[in-house]
């Protein structure tokens, strides 16, 4: 996300390798400094002093930052100081760690890109997602949609299930790395995806202004405190049936134990399913964690495809793509994209040698990279 004061949400570096982030009255992910500040009223920018009057003319001698309770709430609000929450976090972070900053801006572009790119592709997509070859240039012409198809009440093109989702994936990690910051311990991503996508389910069911935090602390989710997303936008059935059980079978609630890194939802059968509906969502972890594991980071996005998808088709494919991206935006060197695709290919196979379907996988994979090299059409190839 960009440090801007204006797009309602900032990601700036602590130490080691820790983020906040802010959005709105939200804390997603926090740091000992800011497990502090939450509890004992500490300097938000620099946790290095304890406020002591609570009010405006209670000022950090460190950095300057004066007390002032709704520039807490709203970390994008103007008051007793200049600039916003944010606005200072970052310029406070780039003086005190300006490598840690200097590498962000390296990988923000691509970050950005992947996720919000995923999105500008699926809004323009949606609305034929279902649509034959022959109806699609039948309606738009020989050269297929050109344009966006906007809703006419709101003037915007519809994002879908595919893109909620990858958001819900997103706010499950962050939720997963506040954990780990604030009481240090955490489980893997996949532990506390599973819980925000029983969220997501709500929105596929309930209307925004009937939500109830009888069954789930919305709070556990922010997402769910954005009334756009409450719009069914062709969930996959896959998705919606294994959330359900999720939701109701106490059996699979418990069958995954947040901290035991041996356990997990490859081995749950929910269903047979090996469509999409997996791999369209885990575009975050594989964007997000520089320093995890290859191989853990491979497992976890098949771990999270799994969570709704049975089948080693449905959940193998999600490893070979949080892969591919995570050496796109982190590792590349130099090296071309059938490279990390071959090499990615390679991981997976090792990962999942045993799996009867392995190879269906591995062909696929290998009739992709042979398609990329001739120069015919998409549709004729």
């Amino acid at each position: 996300m960009e440090d801007s004061a204006s797009d309602g949400a900032s990601a700036l570096p602590l130490t080691g390798g820790t983020w906040v982030q802010l959005s709105g009255s939200h804390l997603l992910i926090g740091g000992e400094g800011m497990y502090k500040f939450l509890n004992k009223d500490i300097c938000p920018i620099c946790f290095k002093y304890e406020f002591e009057k609570k009010d405006s003319t209670d000022a950090c001698p460190v950095c300057g930052w004066i007390y002032d309770e709704n520039q807490i709430i709203n970390p994008n609000l103007k008051g007793s100081n200049k600039k916003t929450l944010n606005e200072a976090l970052k310029d406070y972070r780039q003086k005190k760690f300006p490598e840690e900053c200097a590498e962000k801006e390296q990988y923000k572009a691509a970050i950005y890109g992947s996720i919000v790119g995923g999105a500008v592709g699926d809004a323009l997509g949606y609305p034929i997602e279902f649509f034959r070859e022959d109806e699609i240039f039948s309606r738009f012409g020989k050269e297929g949609l050109q344009e966006y198809i906007v809703d006419d009440r709101t003037g915007k093109a519809h994002i879908s299930d595919d893109t909620q989702m990858t958001l819900f994936t997103a706010a499950g990690m962050l939720i997963g790395d506040t954990r780990g910051c604030m009481r240090g311990i955490r489980g893997v991503p996949s532990a506390y995806i599973r819980s925000v996508y029983i969220g997501w389910l709500r929105t596929q069911e309930e209307l925004y202004r009937d939500r109830s935090d009888d069954e789930f602390n919305a709070r556990d989710c922010w997402l769910l405190d954005v009334p756009e997303l409450f719009s069914r936008r062709a969930p996959g059935n896959t998705c919606l049936s294994a959330l359900k059980i999720h939701k109701r079978d106490a059996a699979y609630a418990e069958a995954y134990n947040p901290t035991n890194m041996c356990e997990g939802f490859v081995g749950l059968r929910l269903n047979t399913s090996k469509g999409c509906g997996g791999i369209m969502r885990v575009a975050p972890l594989g964007v997000c964690y520089k320093n995890l594991r290859q191989e853990l980071l491979d497992k976890e996005g098949a771990e999270i495809a799994a969570i709704t998808h049975s089948h080693s088709l449905g959940h193998m494919p999600a490893a070979v793509l949080a892969h591919i991206l995570h050496s796109i935006v982190y590792y590349r060197n130099g090296r071309s994209l059938e490279e990390i695709v071959v090499e990615a290919r390679y991981c997976i196979y090792q990962m999942y040698r045993d799996d009867k379907h392995i190879m269906e996988l591995v062909d696929k994979i290998n009739l992709a990279i042979e398609l990329s090299k001739n120069s015919n059409s998409d549709l004729n190839s």
